[in-house]
């Protein structure tokens, strides 16, 4: 389907007319161009216009008429036989019309295949010997907007037809529009949201949404499954965690995890080392001071002891240890002597 795979070819292709058109009633786009609306959807006037005829999925009648005409003496298939369906545009005419989208029958128990004079009843009119009309009663929800196409034939032996509008646009689908309320965001919580948790730590997970109500009857629940839908994959293991008790006992070190090994006693570090200090608990970074005494190798020289502000110092915190190189003024500036 790439542009450049086509050519003209030279000649013209003559298609004619369709003999018959259709006209819809209200049409909130009757001149093909700019939708005209009615007052309570007034703020809806700057939308993409597409230039096909148009109704509002609710405006309030909620009721469109459709009419059939053809020129007269065109055909002399009698109207009677005449039979109408409304489908999306995307499934063609082999579908069967949607009455509960567009209701021609005149009985509720009614679920027709098309829409004919038969099973219309008082929704089927002759406004005169060439045009048909019918009154659908139209109950469309968001999902159901976008284009559709009317489909005709002259009688249950003929092949069904995607008809024309009769239109000033010569409008090709029938386009149902949103409505005012379509356009905020409907209340609730947000789905499809990600979210990621640190093993064998209590987290605490942020669920967005909008316009939430105080409190929320908003629920979750964890499952082991791919799909919400199963019940005995829902899972809380190992437990549902309370809110954790205040700490207050501060992290201890552990010098045996922490490289250098042992580091409570002074041990030579080279000079492109990194330094990494374990403790007994997962750690973050938070207010307060590190304290570290060094001292140049090679012998000779005064310690150095160094207190480092634990929220500015460029330092990595991974999990229960924090990982630092000290050289070279990265960690502690010119107060820590350089080999």
């Amino acid at each position: 389907y790439d542009p450049s795979m086509w050519v003209a070819v030279p000649g013209e292709l003559t298609v004619l007319a369709s003999t018959y058109a259709w006209t819809v009633s209200p049409n909130h786009r009757a001149d093909g161009g700019t939708p005209t609306y009615p007052a309570a959807y007034a703020d809806l006037a700057n939308q993409p216009v597409n230039g096909y005829a148009a109704i509002y999925r609710r405006w309030g009648e909620d009721t469109i008429q459709l009419t059939v005409r053809r020129p007269a003496f065109s055909t002399y298939a009698s109207t009677e036989l005449w039979e109408l369906k409304v489908v999306r545009h995307y499934h063609g005419c082999g579908v069967s019309h949607d009455n509960t989208r567009f209701q021609c029958c005149s009985t509720l128990d009614c679920d027709p295949a098309s829409c004919t004079k038969a099973n219309a009843g008082a929704n089927w009119e002759e406004i005169m010997p060439d045009a048909v009309r019918w009154t659908l009663a139209v109950s469309l929800s968001l999902e159901y907007v976008g284009l559709y196409t009317v489909c005709f034939r002259e009688s249950a032996t003929h092949d069904w037809k995607a008809l024309p509008g009769g239109d000033a646009a010569r409008s090709r689908y029938l386009e149902v529009l949103k409505i005012a309320e379509d356009r905020t965001q409907p209340r609730g919580v947000f789905h499809n949201q990600v979210f990621s948790a640190l093993a064998g730590a209590n987290n605490t997970i942020k669920v967005r949404g909008t316009r939430l109500l105080t409190p929320s009857r908003s629920r979750i629940t964890l499952t082991t499954s791919a799909s919400c839908g199963d019940n005995t994959a829902f899972s809380f293991f190992p437990g549902a965690a309370t809110a954790p008790a205040a700490d207050t006992t501060a992290p201890a070190f552990d010098p045996l995890r922490s490289f250098p090994t042992g580091s409570t006693r002074a041990t030579p570090v080279g000079p492109m080392a990194t330094v990494k200090l374990a403790f007994n608990e997962a750690i973050q970074r938070g207010s307060g001071w590190l304290y570290f005494t060094g001292r140049a190798t090679g012998g000779g020289g005064d310690a150095h002891t160094v207190a480092v502000a634990v929220d500015t110092a460029p330092m990595v915190i991974q999990g229960d240890a924090v990982v630092f190189s000290p050289y070279q003024g990265q960690f502690f500036g010119e107060r820590w002597p350089t080999p």
